[in-house]
């Protein structure tokens, strides 16, 4: 167990030397201010700026958090290359540590960063959602749902960050990953309906119009979580796989 914590911290401290984490939070945290800026771009009248609705406004955070979150899994893929091509990685294994710990420490990092991250969006874009007219404290549990459908697919993004990392050069690693990971979301969102995998940010942008809103956001959580699983078990296979 304690080695297990240690190499979570190691893979902490290393997206914090490298200032990927320092960026991936900006991101996340820009996605909620985005909610924000909805707000202040609306046009103004002669009795005052005028407050958007919330269909808007959750519509532009929902893009911004998919957004960020590929670019939070593009940067822990660049990171897990990076430790690996450098040789850090196999310098761990060969001091005993397993490959498979290895793997989920990477998960277990990004998964931190991810859900660290995305909470505090979460709380800057409702903030500025109570702000709209047509926004109740009701419609927080819905909120709430759709949001942990969210961070459901930036785990499910962050396995296949590392499953990338342990395969390929750091540049492609960043690359491919924010492609498959915003192509992925992209799909998601226009073909398949809110409680699909990775389907939570369709369901927040419309959480407030939705007609079982919490059941819908907690049916896309548990639906990615699935596919995060599974991810996860490549990335295993990646990381048993790699000349380290």
């Amino acid at each position: 167990m304690s080695s297990g914590l240690t190499l979570v911290r190691l893979a902490l401290l290393e997206l914090w030397t490298s200032f990927r984490l320092l960026a991936a939070l900006a991101a996340l945290g820009a996605s909620g201010c985005v909610a924000l800026l909805a707000i202040g771009l609306q046009p103004s009248t002669p009795l005052g700026p005028t407050i958007a609705s919330a269909a808007p406004i959750a519509g532009w955070y929902a893009t911004a958090l998919a957004i960020a979150t590929a670019v939070t899994a593009a940067l822990v893929a660049n990171a897990v290359a990076a430790e690996r091509t450098r040789g850090f990685s196999g310098w761990l294994v060969s001091r005993t540590a397993p490959r498979s710990s290895l793997a989920v420490a990477w998960f277990a990092a990004g998964g931190l960063l991810v859900i660290g991250g995305g909470a505090l969006s979460a709380l800057i874009a409702w903030l500025a959602l109570t702000a709209g007219p047509d926004t109740r404290p009701s419609d927080l549990p819905a909120f709430m749902a759709a949001t942990a459908a969210c961070l459901a697919a930036g785990l499910a993004a962050v396995a296949v960050a590392v499953a990338v990392g342990a395969t390929v050069p750091p540049l492609p690693a960043f690359v491919a990953t924010g492609i498959a990971v915003a192509a992925w979301l992209v799909g998601a969102a226009l073909l398949s309906p809110d409680a699909a995998p990775g389907g939570g940010f369709a369901a927040l942008a419309a959480f407030h119009a939705t007609t079982r809103p919490v059941a819908t956001g907690l049916e896309s959580a548990g639906a990615t979580l699935g596919i995060a699983a599974a991810a996860l078990v490549g990335a295993l296979a990646s990381f048993g796989r790699v000349d380290l």
